[in-house]
């Protein structure tokens, strides 16, 4: 298998991971959105000052990446945001396609 088709299952895993943590498993909500920001870009919510402002930032990062509006973040909607923040850590030509 290439590195790509490795790092595409990775991350097709790494949502059904979290995904599952509920009774819905096509869907990351709220509550395994902060797990997963916890587990994954701990430094996302580690400065937050008090439990209300992480449930802030998880709120509103739910609400950014929510497209449809159903409350959940769903896979494509979870690989836009990989996207995003692949093409805000790697500087060079990547960063032109934007």
């Amino acid at each position: 298998m290439t590195n790509l088709l490795i790092s595409m299952e990775a991350v097709r895993k790494m949502f059904e991971r979290y995904a599952k943590k509920d009774e819905d498993a096509t869907t990351i909500s709220k509550g395994e959105l902060r797990a997963w920001l916890q587990a994954e870009l701990p430094g996302y919510l580690q400065d937050a000052e008090n439990e209300q402002e992480i449930q802030h930032r998880v709120d509103k990062l739910m609400q950014n990446l929510d497209e449809d509006r159903d409350g959940e973040m769903n896979f494509l909607e979870f690989i836009d945001f990989v996207n995003d923040l692949t093409l805000v850590r790697q500087p060079g030509p990547c960063q032109d396609a934007k």
